[in-house]
């Protein structure tokens, strides 16, 4: 199921796949931007309540255009259905009520279910623009350290790196302003794969060094003009 249907860049919940591995593909991806003095401009986002607000719904017609069989579409929804709750408050339990949203925290198929959600959020977010991203260039054939061989533009191979995935933890990358603000834009509009609100919890925006410095030279520039 993981290997199938989750992207590359989804390196939560999945065997050989850990924070290590999403903090250096981060990393090396960075240094290259400042390296080739090329812009990177990353926005992390972080959902509130993401397990809790998932559409069961939606989860269904997902598992079904990812071509899961309907008996096995029909086991998970079992596992879900009937689901009841309480509040403890004070020593004291409320009366049961039902849950419809959300998935089983703590149970197995529970990371895999919201990471597979998650990846078709985005993938419905950014389907038709590809340009907000950044674009690498490499080649796999020769030794990894003769940079002359990626003189050769023919024989390059061009993939896109748009964004870095951990558990409810999004990182989107961009080459310019526009496209990070287009990022940000889109993030929450694919509406009813999350059950309410998909606002997130935590937004912040990180600007390459090189990018920086042009921005606060500009900020001078008009703090002196003025």
């Amino acid at each position: 199921m993981e290997d199938v249907h989750l992207p590359e860049s989804q390196c939560s919940f999945r065997e050989g796949r850990g924070a290590v591995d999403m903090i250096s593909a981060a990393r090396q991806l960075q240094e290259n931007c400042q390296e080739q003095n090329r812009y990177l401009y990353r926005t992390f986002v972080d959902l509130t309540k993401a397990c809790d607000i998932l559409s069961r719904e939606v989860l269904w017609r997902i598992m079904d255009k990812f071509g899961y069989p309907g008996k096995f579409i029909s086991m998970v929804h079992q596992l879900h259905n009937g689901m009841l709750a309480q509040v403890l408050g004070n020593g004291d339990s409320s009366n049961d009520f039902p849950v419809i949203n959300g998935v089983k925290q703590g149970r197995v198929l529970a990371p895999t279910l919201f990471s597979m959600m998650f990846s078709d959020l985005l993938l419905d977010a950014f389907c038709d623009d590809e340009e907000a991203s950044i674009q690498i260039r490499y080649r796999t054939d020769g030794r990894l350290l003769n940079l002359q061989r990626l003189q050769a533009k023919t024989k390059l191979k061009v993939d896109s790196v748009h964004d870095f995935l951990f558990t409810d933890n999004c990182a989107l990358n961009a080459a310019t302003e526009a496209q990070m603000q287009q990022n940000i834009n889109r993030f929450p509009l694919p509406g009813g794969i999350l059950a309410s609100q998909s606002v997130p919890k935590r937004l912040r925006t990180c600007i390459s060094p090189h990018r920086r410095r042009c921005i606060q030279n500009q900020l001078l520039s008009l703090k002196e003009k003025s």
